[in-house]
């Protein structure tokens, strides 16, 4: 027999925190090969597997608790994206600020690197988070 369980508001987002971090860390990992084998990047002492693989689920871990909290104010969904998208541009602009080495083109390199992740890591939490949550295909299949 199938019995079907509701779920808490606290249990969807949550998992659909963790299932958007699971997806960011592929996106990040399929972004770090393709664009060290185009430009033949090899620092790795900062952004590698590991960090990208414990880094982006915590965040979004993390960012899954602060959507269970900003969803009980009123209109906090539009305020939880909006602000998503203002952390997001403010940790790009913090980034071109970067100074990993003393050489200019990998230098350069590096930011353009870490501004993709970013960029990866706040689009799929302003907009991926929120969208897959109130999907209902979503909520029955994966969670």
């Amino acid at each position: 027999m199938d019995y079907e369980v509701p779920k808490s508001r606290f249990y969807k987002t949550l998992m659909t925190g963790l299932f958007v971090g699971l997806t960011v860390t592929m996106l990040c990992l399929l972004f770090n090969y393709i664009y060290r084998e185009s430009t033949g990047f090899a620092m790795s002492a900062i952004i590698n597997i590991t960090t990208i693989i414990f880094f982006v689920n915590v965040v979004f871990l993390v960012v899954g608790l602060l959507y269970y909290g900003i969803q009980s104010v009123a209109k906090g969904e539009l305020i939880f994206i909006i602000l998503m998208v203002l952390v997001t541009l403010f940790c790009i602009w913090r980034a071109t600020y970067a100074h990993r080495s003393d050489n200019t083109i990998l230098n350069t390199e590096f930011k353009t690197l870490l501004i993709g992740d970013i960029s990866i890591m706040g689009l799929a939490a302003a907009f991926l988070l929120p969208f897959l949550y109130h999907n209902r295909m979503f909520e029955e299949k994966v969670i």
